[in-house]
């Protein structure tokens, strides 16, 4: 059996120059796609994903509940207030029992 001695400095030249200035332009070449290809694309992760759903998701609420806010008779409430405050606000017990087995009217 032969085995013959490597001389470490020319270990590396076993394979090719790996200094050479080809292979460093091809390295410096890829490097910038990389560079080009991270810049070019943007990654959302899924819990920013899910995050942004909800966010439209409580806007959607939000504003639904504003819209069913706004309807409500203002006049009406502060009329209500007033009769409770004055003791005049009274419901007759036959409108009551209605509301239970109907629901309220709007």
């Amino acid at each position: 059996m032969d085995i013959r001695r490597i001389n470490p400095n020319t270990a590396p030249n076993l394979y090719g120059n790996v200094n050479s200035k080809e292979n460093m332009q091809a390295v410096e070449k890829k490097a910038e796609a990389v560079r080009t290809e991270a810049r070019n694309n943007i990654n959302i992760s899924e819990k920013a994903k899910n995050m942004s759903a909800l966010d439209f998701a409580k806007s959607k609420i939000k504003s639904e509940l504003n819209k069913e806010i706004s309807e409500v008779p203002v006049e009406k409430i502060n009329s209500l207030k007033e009769q409770i405050k004055s003791g005049t606000y009274n419901v007759d017990s036959k409108d009551i029992a209605a509301s239970v087995l109907t629901g309220p009217k709007v």
